[in-house]
């Protein structure tokens, strides 16, 4: 009797405190809906983007702020990334479409700095890009991968953190150094293999279309 009392007394108390976490996270949230000031919101985006004439453009042509059209997009790309719609695509635009235009830019005005950034991006890139290949069954099961590797590839290249050069650093260099001569040696006996596997096949198909037009003019 005393341990039915007992047990109930706990229960009681546990819902008690229950309620009162359920009381003050409600009372938080609601505080944090009335503090938030979307309006604010939108016109810090406004301000934000003026540095960029491209953005301006586009709200100018649509009649409204650059906001408008930023908030909506930026949400269907997330909704995108999360549940898969055409989140390859996206991924392709910002690991493939940008990095290559700035390489790009970096090539034609010779900056030392920048086309050695864009460099070693392509060198972390292509070894992420195979390794993602190789695990891709494994890769399918995981949530939210595409979200993931999205903020992995920004994270790359993004200039606050330039992410791919400490990749390169402190992962990727330290490897390749270490066995920088057994891959060079692999690399120039599959090269050699490879050069003379095509040699001989040429040289096979070369014979046989001498021997074809010999016959021919036989006939």
């Amino acid at each position: 009797m005393k341990m039915t009392k007992l047990y109930k007394h706990k229960d009681e108390r546990t819902n008690t405190s229950l309620n009162s976490l359920k009381r003050i996270s409600s009372n938080v949230f609601s505080d944090k809906l009335n503090n938030l000031d979307v309006s604010r919101v939108f016109n810090n985006i406004d301000d934000y983007v003026k540095k960029y004439p491209f953005l301006n453009n586009i709200g100018k042509k649509f009649g409204v702020k650059p906001s408008y059209i930023i908030v909506p997009f930026s949400i269907f790309i997330f909704l995108s990334l999360v549940f898969g719609w055409g989140a390859a695509i996206i991924c392709n635009v910002v690991g493939f479409a940008y990095p290559a235009y700035q390489s790009f830019k970096a090539v034609e005005s010779q900056s030392r700095e920048e086309t050695k950034l864009w460099l070693t991006y392509w060198v972390v890139f292509s070894l992420f890009f195979f390794i993602e290949y190789l695990i891709d069954i494994i890769l399918f099961w995981v949530p939210f991968y595409y979200l993931i590797k999205l903020l992995f590839l920004l994270y790359l290249y993004m200039p606050q953190v330039r992410g791919a050069v400490m990749v390169y650093n402190y992962i990727i260099r330290p490897i390749l150094l270490k066995h920088e001569k057994i891959i060079d040696d692999t690399v120039q006996k599959i090269s050699q293999t490879a050069t003379s596997h095509l040699t001989q096949i040429t040289g096979n198909l070369t014979e046989k279309l001498v021997q074809e037009g010999i016959r021919r003019r036989h006939i």
